[in-house]
């Protein structure tokens, strides 16, 4: 993902242990098989070839009639396998790109260990990442992989990194979103993560066609309890903008919500400060006082059933000029009202309630949200950033 040009990245030390190859290379070409979803009369398809040294995964994601929503296709290595001790490093380097033009972005890796699989059989370590134009190497670091055993999170698993000389699998595939594919792999390697020499930003979402940030926002309205608000997103080329009306939900008596949504395979934020915005409002009234920023899936720490993720207010300069809101993670909480929005225990006052390294280091969604405050709004957002990023930032 683009950075500040300023920004400089160090290789010198750094590790990497090559796990698969398509080359004809003995020691790491492997014995790969597609698998497609069998559930409930899926009918994903997906094929695998060699023109070394290129592994070539083809096929389109379907949705599964039964259930309204599509599969998936996987490819997966086969026999008993005896991978080399990655111990050390941070994360799997998957080296391929996309070549089908329009075909699915969304894509994840998985690795099983010997402990994944004593915890449930066919249990595996995996992570999500998203391919991006005129890029053909992904960074996924282990410290965004969770224990999935058939679209299930485990909580027996133990910790990766005391797992990584007992690697038995790998697995590259795409799901839950509807397309076709044209995958060619040249390599999967297990590495450290890229470091920075000097701080800067990290550009997490910003709007240009050919930008490799470049992210889709999805708009959502309030549906709870006959909800009245409407908003929509609208891609301009250079920036977004999110408008609508922030009404009052009947049966409540109190404002609902606009918001949208981007999820994507984003770059570790685990060593900036905080979320950067550049943005400008132009609402009524003026300012607008409901805008919130979001990210994460994560349940809510207390206990409320609609709040996921981490969320924090911002207020957003009105006018035509954009201009630059910085959002510090203390800032953020997981302890949020569903009804409102608003902070129930802030990050300040129980550090429990702070980001967690881990989410830090896979955001999952980014959203903005009107929110809690009557009003008719509209943000346009120019780019979303990590800001007061440390050396030692993961590059993906």
């Amino acid at each position: 993902m683009m950075r500040n040009l300023s920004v400089l990245v160090a290789t010198v030390g750094a590790k990497s242990i090559t796990l698969a190859t398509f080359d004809g290379a003995e020691e790491t070409t492997l014995e790969w098989a597609p698998v497609n979803d069998p559930v409930m009369g899926g009918q994903s398809k997906s094929t695998f070839s060699t023109q070394p040294p290129l592994g070539i995964f083809e096929g389109e994601v379907k949705v599964v009639t039964f259930l309204g929503s599509p599969g998936f296709c996987n490819l997966e290595t086969r026999g008993a396998l005896a991978f080399p001790d990655v111990s050390g490093t941070d994360g799997i380097v998957v080296d391929a790109k996309q070549t089908l033009d329009g075909g699915l972005k969304n894509f994840d890796v998985r690795v099983a260990t010997a402990q994944s699989n004593a915890a449930k059989n066919g249990a595996s370590w995996g992570a999500n990442f998203e391919m991006e134009s005129g890029k053909d190497s992904y960074f996924v670091p282990f410290s965004a992989f969770t224990c999935m055993w058939r679209g299930q999170t485990l909580s027996t698993c133990g910790n990766i990194a005391d797992q990584l000389s007992s690697v038995t699998q790998l697995t590259v595939g795409s799901g839950g979103v509807a397309g076709p594919f044209r995958l060619e792999l040249t390599s999967l390697s297990a590495a450290s993560a890229p470091q920075l020499l000097a701080g800067g930003d990290v550009d997490l979402a910003t709007f240009g066609l050919s930008d490799a940030t470049q992210r889709t926002f999805k708009q959502s309205n309030d549906p709870v309890m006959g909800g009245k608000s409407t908003g929509t997103w609208t891609d301009n080329g250079s920036f977004g903008t999110m408008e609508g009306t922030c009404a009052i939900v009947p049966s409540l008596s109190a404002p609902g919500f606009i918001n949208a949504k981007a999820s994507a395979s984003f770059a570790d934020v685990s060593s900036c400060t905080g979320i950067e915005l550049e943005v400008r409002s132009t609402s009524n009234p003026d300012p607008y006082t409901g805008y919130r920023f979001g990210f994460g899936n994560d349940q809510s720490s207390c206990g409320k059933f609609f709040a996921r993720g981490y969320k924090a207010d911002f207020s957003a300069p009105s006018g035509d000029a954009f201009g630059v809101v910085q959002i510090p993670f203390n800032k953020f909480t997981d302890c949020w009202s569903d009804a409102t929005g608003e902070a129930i225990t802030t990050c300040e006052a129980d550090s429990t309630k702070c980001p967690k390294a881990k989410r830090l280091a896979d955001l999952q969604t980014v959203a903005i949200w009107a929110e809690g405050v009557e009003g008719d709004v509209k943000i346009d957002v120019k780019s979303i950033k990590g800001y007061g990023c440390s050396a030692g930032a993961v590059v993906v």
